[in-house]
């Protein structure tokens, strides 16, 4: 997309080297550091196969990003499924 500003790093390695898993709060001040030097962003934007990975991690970042008033999303692979 022209224009747009690509300033978070991907967490995971699409041909499988090991990875981390970063936590709320380093997410939600890289964030915060984006909107102060580009202070007309409107969304940001996480493409990340792990965002989702661990279901009280994505509700901390969710928690974390709302006081910065910014419309955020994302895509992610869906979680394994378990069995009932």
């Amino acid at each position: 997309m022209p224009g747009a500003v690509h300033v978070l790093p991907v967490a995971a390695d699409p041909l499988g080297h090991r990875w981390r898993l970063r936590s709320s709060d380093d997410v939600a001040n890289e964030v915060r550091f984006a909107l102060e030097q580009f202070p007309n962003i409107k969304e940001v934007f996480f493409d990340d196969d792990t965002f989702n990975y661990r279901k009280e991690r994505t509700i901390e970042v969710a928690r974390k990003l709302q006081p910065l008033n910014v419309t955020w999303s994302c895509t992610s692979r869906l979680p394994p499924t378990t069995t009932p």
